[in-house]
């Protein structure tokens, strides 16, 4: 057993979980992996026969599992339907055609021409 032994620490139905899992451990200074076996994302559904894997390192394994075992610190509350003094209109005040940044600092590769698409 080597010091930087990695071993799989949880298994997971979904993704999903396993990412926020991830996540949290990474808070925590805690490096971790998630490996899964889904032909690249391509067949996600692989996951029912393959769960998605959380691994760590042996010698993080025990404080990881403390971490993921405990309760969320900040449960969330209802908002009781508060009503909101002078709440934006929404759709008034954002729209996709008025949010842009000033893109004149990357030249004219960059310039809005109104047939840029502006998707990820």
């Amino acid at each position: 057993m080597g010091e930087n032994e990695v071993i799989v620490l949880r298994k997971y139905s979904s993704e999903v979980e396993a990412t926020m899992a991830h996540l949290v451990l990474e808070a925590h200074n805690i490096p971790s992996a998630i490996m899964r076996d889904t032909a690249g994302g391509m067949i996600p559904s692989m996951t029912l026969l393959y769960p998605v894997r959380l691994a760590v390192r042996r010698e993080d394994a025990d404080e990881a599992r403390r971490i993921l075992d405990a309760e969320a610190p900040l449960p969330a509350e209802d908002g009781d339907d508060e009503s909101i003094d002078d709440a934006p209109d929404f759709a008034v005040d954002w729209s996709p055609d008025r949010d842009h940044d000033d893109d004149s600092q990357f030249g004219d590769d960059f310039a809005d021409d109104g047939d840029n698409d502006r998707r990820w």
